[in-house]
């Protein structure tokens, strides 16, 4: 901790803000507490530094501590938990007519940052060609149509609806996958690598038409998400 974290560490607390400490310990547990009575020291000492009380709060006020928070540089969830707790706290005191401006005013939840939305990690080249082995060699259809997925970029709703007439050629010759609608609420055509068309071709063996989907789990049903999502459970076992 610099300086200023060694202050903040030992402010001290106000007696009605140790009293809606006490007021959480018979429902809340030990550390969410603690993380409680962080969140309000660093937000005592800053009405301190600004030489505010507590009835004299307003709205420009807490705009102004938001933007306190936002140049210390904490990350958008350390961030997010300081405002929830202290519009816990400034209800608690609302209710005991300890505050006379509007809580849901002083504090609103707009004001809560967005918390970064992070990409799943790709997986390692060897252990992403280790997995292609192992769906190309079972005969088990799921484990194909995962496969087909890797090579065309589907969702596996998208997988799972696939009609069985869902490859055709262009004019050119190209071949194209027909992709129903989906999530995104648009179907589209993806053009198919050679490996990719015979992968299809394997899932339709033994399968003569007529047949709805390109996988079924019974005639005309299709796959369910869990089947799929259980058998890329079993297929990546070790790696």
């Amino acid at each position: 901790l610099d300086a200023r974290g060694i202050a903040l560490r030992y402010f001290p607390l106000p007696a009605v803000a140790q009293t809606f400490l006490q007021s959480l310990a018979p429902t809340h547990r030990r550390g969410t507490c603690r993380a409680y009575q962080t969140a309000l020291r660093n937000f005592h000492a800053w009405l301190h530094d600004s030489r505010l009380s507590l009835q004299r709060l307003r709205r420009h006020h807490l705009e102004q501590w938001l933007l306190a928070l936002h140049d210390r540089r904490l990350h958008a969830s350390s961030r997010t938990h300081m405002i929830l707790s202290l519009r816990s706290y400034l209800r608690w005191l609302a209710e005991r007519h300890d505050l006379h401006a509007d809580p849901e005013d002083l504090l609103r939840s707009s004001d809560l940052p967005k918390l970064p939305a992070y990409l799943p990690r790709p997986l390692p080249p060897d252990v992403d060609r280790e997995l292609q082995r192992r769906l190309a060699d079972s005969p088990d259809r799921r484990w194909l149509g995962l496969l087909l997925m890797r090579h065309t970029g589907l969702r596996i709703g998208e997988l799972a609806a696939l009609e069985y007439d869902c490859a055709h050629q262009d004019p050119q010759g190209h071949w194209l996958l027909k992709v129903p609608l989906g999530k995104l609420n648009t179907e589209r055509l993806v053009p198919l690598t050679e490996r990719a068309v015979r992968l299809i071709g394997r899932l339709r063996e033994n399968r003569p038409p007529p047949h709805t989907y390109l996988l079924e789990r019974a005639p005309g049903q299709p796959v369910p998400y869990a089947d799929f999502r259980d058998a890329l459970q079993v297929a990546s076992e070790g790696l």
